[in-house]
């Protein structure tokens, strides 16, 4: 680095995959075993952060820009963004949930919903909201604007009983 000139950073992880670039250029990377901490409540940009302390080893310098995305971002992503191109040319609006339909047959769920074009989703349940989700699938391709899954009726467990579903980009 060299003072007085901007750098970019992108720090990534997807799955045990972790990568740090600088610049564009990817500096380091690796299968690192130890996952990311998944419960922390904190966050410091610029500085270690300490219980009952003020900041230390701070970044004597500006940060510009400071984003968070929810997929691991293409080395092009990453050459466009270090080159100065929006964040939101990169990543693109958000795309709010849209339920189109749901259909209940007399074996199955078909749950149709928007999606975004070349992207992967994972479907998770739970019944009450509460504890852990369960994964039903994984890997679900999109299959365009709009993505439909078929579940079993099975699915639910009891006449009258909720089901929670949840979709995310996988």
């Amino acid at each position: 680095m060299i003072a007085g000139e901007w750098n970019h950073f992108v720090c990534q992880k997807s799955g045990s995959r972790k990568e740090v670039w600088t610049d564009g250029v990817l500096v380091i990377s690796g299968d690192f075993a130890a996952p990311l901490d998944d419960d922390f409540f904190r966050f410091a940009i610029g500085a270690e952060y300490r219980v009952g302390h003020t900041a230390h080893n701070a970044t004597r310098g500006l940060i510009e820009d400071f984003a968070v995305f929810g997929s691991f971002l293409s080395e092009e992503e990453i050459l466009r963004l270090a080159e100065g191109e929006s964040l939101t040319t990169i990543s693109g609006p958000a795309t709010p949930l849209t339920i189109i339909s749901i259909e209940i047959g007399e074996t199955t769920i078909v749950l149709t919903r928007n999606s975004r074009a070349n992207q992967n989703y994972s479907l998770e349940t739970n019944l009450d909201l509460g504890g852990a989700w369960t994964e039903v699938t994984d890997g679900i391709e999109s299959q365009g604007d709009e993505t439909t899954y078929i579940l079993p009726l099975s699915f639910i467990p009891d006449t009258g009983s909720k089901r929670f579903i949840r979709v995310f980009e996988a």
